[in-house]
């Protein structure tokens, strides 16, 4: 893969909703670069490594505090 990544794209390849992509972003638990204010972008081997790291742990996006 060559370039970056946009939302739609990530939420595509992760296989989760836009929403949950959002949430990861500004917790800061997957790796994104910010573009001006409200853009980000993905670097395809930064979010293939992330998720090789994260095999094995669930997976939950709780509202818990």
């Amino acid at each position: 893969m060559k370039g970056k990544l946009t939302r739609r794209e990530v939420s595509d390849l992760l296989h989760i909703p836009l929403r949950s992509l959002d949430y990861l972003v500004r917790r800061g638990e997957i790796p994104f670069s910010r573009i001006g204010k409200r853009s980000v972008r993905f670097d395809p081997e930064r979010v293939q490594q992330w998720f090789e790291q994260r095999e094995g742990l669930p997976y939950h996006l709780g509202r818990g505090r």
